[in-house]
C-alpha cells in the first residue's frame, strides 16, 4: 500500500503545483505506519513515524481496520482525515449504512494555538 501511495503522490505532482512545492519542501510527507496489520494500533507504532508526526498539521489515516475498528474516536492534535469503505456487512448495519458506504471524518485538532 505504501509504494501505491508514493506512487499516486508522484502522479499528482505532474497534476497539481501545490502538491509538487508541499513534496518538494518536504510540507506532505508519506511515511509508513510500521504495522503489517490492516488495523493500526497508536500506541505501537513506528518510532520514526512517531518522531516525525510531532509538529504535523494534518494526519491522514485510510482503510476499514485503521479508520473505524481501531480509530475511529481518536483524537489528534493536528486536524484529521479518517477516509474507508466499509466492506462488512456487520459494521456497515451497526454504522446504520451500506455496504460500501464510504467513511470521510474531518476532525479539528484538540490543539490551541
Amino acid at each position: 500500500m505504501f509504494s501505491e501511495l508514493n506512487i499516486l503522490l508522484e502522479q499528482l505532482t505532474g497534476l497539481c503545483p501545490d502538491i509538487r512545492s508541499a513534496i518538494e519542501e518536504n510540507r506532505l510527507v508519506a511515511m509508513e505506519s510500521g504495522s503489517r496489520s490492516p488495523c493500526l494500533d497508536l500506541r505501537r507504532i513506528d518510532a520514526k513515524l512517531a518522531n516525525q508526526s510531532q509538529d504535523v498539521d494534518l494526519v491522514v489515516l485510510e482503510g476499514m481496520g485503521r479508520c473505524i475498528h481501531t480509530n475511529y474516536n481518536a483524537q489528534f492534535t493536528c486536524d484529521s482525515l479518517k477516509l474507508a469503505v466499509i466492506k462488512n456487512r456487520w459494521l456497515a448495519n451497526r454504522c446504520g449504512g451500506d455496504m460500501y458506504s464510504v467513511v470521510c471524518q474531518y476532525s479539528k485538532g484538540t490543539k490551541t494555538t
